[in-house]
């Protein structure tokens, strides 16, 4: 839930700042571009803090290769996707690179939901994640869409 908070706090602070006149985040997708960002710089870090980390390893599904080095690569572009959100020139390009990384990230969120027994940390059950996802992944079309 802290994930779409940020989305919403930061989309609506952005578009607040906005409307006090900063050209930046004059728009509707601009501001969602920053509240995307301030997700993926979330998600991303998360991505290296150990209790986390570690969670994130064990959801990996076990056909895949090498989940730690996975989980190292998505924390990475999710942070490099954040700096292109923030850069009109690679908003567009971002929003839709971080769409494809959100739907190949999520069978670990599927895989997750049928463990017995998931890590503390990724708990959320399937239907609201999927909930969850839905909203981002329209928040990245939006961005990708309206920025374009």
């Amino acid at each position: 839930m802290a994930v779409f908070v940020t989305l919403v706090v930061g989309t609506l602070g952005a578009r607040l700042v906005g409307w006090l006149g900063v050209d930046y985040v004059n728009s509707w997708p601009e501001a969602v571009a920053v509240g995307l960002a301030a997700m993926f710089v979330m998600t991303g870090v998360a991505h290296f803090v150990p209790a986390v980390r570690r969670d994130m390893i064990a959801i990996v599904p076990p056909q895949l290769p090498k989940p730690a080095l996975l989980v190292t690569i998505t924390g990475v572009l999710e942070l490099l996707g954040a700096v292109g959100l923030l850069h009109p020139p690679t908003r567009v390009a971002a929003a839709a690179c971080l769409f494809v990384l959100m739907l190949v990230m999520f069978p670990a969120n599927v895989y997750a939901s049928g463990m017995p027994n998931p890590p503390k940390s990724m708990t959320s059950r399937l239907d609201v994640r999927t909930a969850e996802e839905i909203v981002y992944l329209a928040a990245a079309v939006f961005v990708a869409i309206g920025s374009g």
